[in-house]
């Protein structure tokens, strides 16, 4: 039938009603249903539109798939559609598209795929001669997993420009098509092109290429994406430029960048992570599609090109050199990455499988940075020993860039560092860079999270693994006082709301926002309450379940809850104590209060604010906790000089330790500071903290530590949050010398020094015998007293709420 018609396309001849007729019977014995359409005569060309836009839909049964003469129909149409002609295409700019027609990255990574599609392998020919601009091409080996009509992908065309839209191209793969096949035997293999609709549309916010077909593709199939002949412009923030200028200048690709052009030295590296390799290559740009690379580079003769694998082959050109890369295993596009060098020089030493490059600027000297091989030489030996496993790569290179846009960026194999942090190994900074960046090869690279709001999970870890790794190898300060630091620095300094870690990442800096403090220090929470094997237990199974795949939160939940069960000792698993601290904002605010012959621990919570008035836009307030979250504390109960330790794991929010012994004159909890809470006492607790410390006798509290337990006083003084109910307030429960006596030692130990308070806690704590005498200038404090002190909720309530 089809030879028939293409004879008669050929002569030009007219299609009778009969012919269209006896085609449309042919077509009925297959279970191919067209529209019937009324025609007397038409050309040839003008069936083939008919056919073109007809909806067609089959219902054949897996019996009549096996006949032959059915076989044979449907094969037919396939080798006509191989020579015929897509139209012209053009693109059109939408400013935004109707959310409800395409997944959110949520839905993407609970589906495993954008549009029906999932990527399989990636097929990247880049030419970059200069350190200004770029051509490429790509072809993606697609399959689709449910029938559709769309194929979206990521892709900038704000920063991306394609010379003719013709060079966006669909081709279907013939049936016996498999996904192992090399690369080159697919191209080989195409069945028949699919034609696009004549416009295709780009969402510049969105930065996504939706491109529509006539038909609808099954599910189950192969196809080649091809995006040929594109052009782009390298980010290069070092212009020397006013701000003007820069925004006079075309759009360029945030992923690719070029350090600083002033100096002898020159780099294109890239950062993808997040969001980022869209700029740079149409692709599927979400953590949770993992594929296969390929990518050849041609570049000028007296550059260097580096990708995550080696280099194994090489095409000398006129004026050129084409190195095409080892392919990758399967890792997410954010960690693919290549290089241009100029005035580069390296150095290389074996570790076992493993080659360890470190490439520099060829005007510094060498002894700044061959330190890298050694270190990263016990790095690899100690991730080795204690977790079982090894680098998939032959090369771990290291390039130190001047500058590096971050300290240290994670590309599987090729690890961009900012050579300014690396220059000189007794700084602790750059050790514990160099062991963040090469854990990272593991968690992160090989084994990864899901889509970008899981992003602090494998962050997190991974900064507690450089703590913990760092102090094993005593490249670091101990981890434990590197806990005390975070926390003090998050609780105190940290001027950003502390959110969920778990949530919705916009920008790249959001992850150094987010995750490399409050994360980092429940990982280790979570060791000390579940024993020190805990990650090294989850590590092993995570590496040899999820080797090259993701791993999501609840997977991650799994594990633990596999590892640390619910037990006699424990009533809370491990995975439950990472979902509460994971999915909740703020931290949490314990109260300690002696009652008989037990000790009672409240928890609230303390949560952010946007407030215009402090300097960084945030503060801080004391509420309700909306949800409880476990703490693993460490006691000291005192008494006479004596005092004894003992661990309490809290699993609720009104938490209750009995006594078995005389009665403590005080209590300290989380004496390290190694908890990410605040915790506050009553004024009798508080004083016999003051005389253990003052005296001296035997007492285990440091003066870091005493320090911190009035920076919470004075906080919670600030943010009325003394009382942890309304009924310790009342006249009846309140102790009002008590209190007095407190802020009276509270005064004076910040007059000699011996404590550090703020200063609108050292004014209201001024007795009023004191303060009287004061001047009423500003800034005194007899002003903050009236403006400020006398309405706070403690004052008022031990009846100190006088104007002077």
């Amino acid at each position: 039938m089809w030879i028939i018609f293409e004879e008669k396309r050929q002569k030009g001849l007219f299609l009778t009603q009969n012919a269209f007729l006896q085609i449309s019977k042919n077509l009925l014995v297959a279970q191919v249903f067209i529209f019937p359409v009324e025609i007397t005569e038409m050309t040839a060309k003008g069936f083939l539109i008919i056919l073109r836009t007809a909806i067609i839909a089959t219902t054949i049964s897996s019996a009549r798939m096996s006949q032959s003469p059915l076989q044979e129909i449907r094969s037919e149409p396939r080798e006509f559609h191989k020579t015929l002609k897509c139209p012209s295409k053009k693109l059109e700019d939408l400013s935004e598209i109707d959310k409800n027609l395409i997944q959110d990255e949520y839905q993407i990574a609970r589906d495993g795929h954008l549009s029906g599609f999932r990527p399989l392998f990636y097929d990247i020919q880049l030419k970059v001669m200069n350190f200004e601009e770029f051509g490429a091409s790509v072809t993606i080996l697609i399959k689709s997993v449910k029938p559709t009509s769309t194929v979206i992908i990521n892709f900038d065309a704000n920063a991306l420009k394609v010379s003719n839209e013709n060079d966006i191209r669909l081709k279907l793969l013939k049936l016996d098509s498999k996904e192992s096949s090399s690369f080159n035997d697919l191209a080989k293999n195409v069945e028949r092109e699919i034609c696009f609709n004549e416009t295709l549309k780009s969402v510049t916010k969105e930065s996504l290429l939706i491109m529509d077909v006539h038909e609808t593709l099954h599910a189950g199939r192969l196809f080649l994406l091809e995006i040929h002949n594109y052009r782009g412009r390298v980010y290069n923030r070092h212009t020397g430029m006013t701000y003007g200028q820069l925004r006079n200048l075309p759009p360029s690709s945030f992923g690719l960048r070029r350090t600083d052009p002033k100096l002898p030295s020159a780099a294109l590296s890239t950062l993808f992570q997040m969001r980022h390799a869209r700029t740079v290559f149409p692709c599927f740009d979400h953590p949770i599609f993992k594929t296969n690379i390929s990518v050849c580079i041609e570049h000028s003769k007296s550059t260097v090109a580096l990708s995550n694998t080696v280099s194994q082959s090489t095409e000398d050109k006129n004026d050129s050199v084409i190195d095409c890369f080892k392919v990758t295993p399967k890792i997410p596009i954010y960690v693919f990455t290549f290089s241009i060098l100029e005035n580069f020089t390296s150095v290389e030493e074996s570790k076992g499988s493993t080659s360890i490059e470190i490439y520099y600027p060829a005007d510094e000297p060498a002894g700044r940075f061959s330190w890298e091989k050694e270190y990263t030489s016990e790095v690899l030996t100690y991730v080795k020993h204690n977790f079982d496993v090894e680098l998939g790569v032959d090369r771990l290179a290291f390039l130190n860039l001047r500058p590096c846009i971050m300290w240290g960026i994670e590309n599987y194999g090729l690890i961009s560092v900012d050579a300014n942090q690396m220059m000189d190994n007794k700084k602790e900074l750059s050790r514990t860079i160099l062991v963040h960046e090469i854990v990272h090869q593991w968690l992160g690279d090989d084994a990864t999270i899901s889509n970008w709001d899981e992003i602090c999970l494998q962050e997190g870890l991974t900064a507690y693994l450089e703590g913990s790794i760092s102090d094993a190898l005593n490249f670091s300060m101990p981890l434990k006082n590197s806990v005390a630091q975070k926390i003090a620095y998050l609780i105190n300094g940290f001027k950003r709301i502390i959110s969920a870690p778990i949530r919705k990442f916009n920008v790249t800096q959001d992850i150094a926002n987010h995750c490399f403090g409050y994360p980092f220090v429940v990982f280790y929470m979570m060791r000390e309450a579940y024993g020190e094997e805990l990650w090294t237990s989850f590590l092993k199974i995570l590496f040899k379940e999820h080797h090259f795949g993701t791993a999501n939160f609840t997977r991650w939940i799994q594990i633990l809850d596999e590892i640390a069960p619910v037990s006699a000792n424990k009533t809370m698993s491990a995975g439950q104590f990472l979902h509460k601290w994971f999915t909740q904002d703020g931290y949490p605010v314990s109260y300690v209060r002696i009652n008989g012959d037990k000790v009672d621990i409240i928890q609230r919570a303390i949560y952010g604010k946007e407030d215009w008035y402090t300097y960084y836009g945030v503060s801080q307030y004391i509420a309700n906790a909306s949800g409880f979250r476990p703490v693993l504390y460490k006691v000291v109960l005192g008494n006479d000089g004596d005092s004894i330790e003992k661990d309490i794991f809290v699993d609720n929010k009104n938490f209750t330790l009995g006594l078995s012994s005389n009665i403590p004159k005080w209590i300290i909890l989380d004496p390290a500071g190694v908890t990410l809470t605040r915790v506050l006492y009553e004024p009798e607790i508080y004083m016999g903290i003051i005389t253990c410390f003052t005296t001296g006798q035997n007492c285990p509290i440091t003066t870091q530590h005493f320090k911190r337990i009035f920076n919470d006083f004075c906080f919670a003084f600030s943010q009325n949050g003394i009382f942890s109910s309304y009924e310790e307030k009342s006249p009846s429960n309140l102790n009002v010398t008590a209190w007095d006596t407190l802020l009276a030692t509270l005064y004076d130990l910040s007059d000699k020094k011996t404590i550090d308070l703020p200063r609108q806690c050292s004014c209201c704590f001024k007795p009023k015998s004191l303060l009287i005498h004061e001047p009423s200038r500003y800034g005194s404090c007899k002003s903050a007293w009236n403006s400020y002190c006398k309405d706070q909720e403690l004052m008022v309530s031990i009846g100190r709420d006088y104007t002077l």
